[in-house]
């Protein structure tokens, strides 16, 4: 799963909150996340200037 967050600081109040044993918190982890997108993604940036062709976004950790 690939989360979106506002800031660099928004994601790492989330790594906090989200391995927290305290309700409440984990909550709040919840709120910070703008966005997730499941994987696999066959999610693509098209148009943009730079590129001449399409770009993947890939990103992970160990366990994908």
């Amino acid at each position: 799963m690939i989360r979106f967050f506002s800031s660099e600081e928004a994601k790492n109040l989330w790594k906090n909150y989200s391995t927290s044993a305290i309700e409440s918190e984990k909550e709040k982890a919840d709120e910070l996340i703008l966005y997730t997108m499941e994987l696999p993604a066959t999610y693509k940036i098209t148009g943009l200037d730079s590129f001449l062709a399409a770009r993947y976004i890939i990103e992970g950790n160990s366990n994908s």
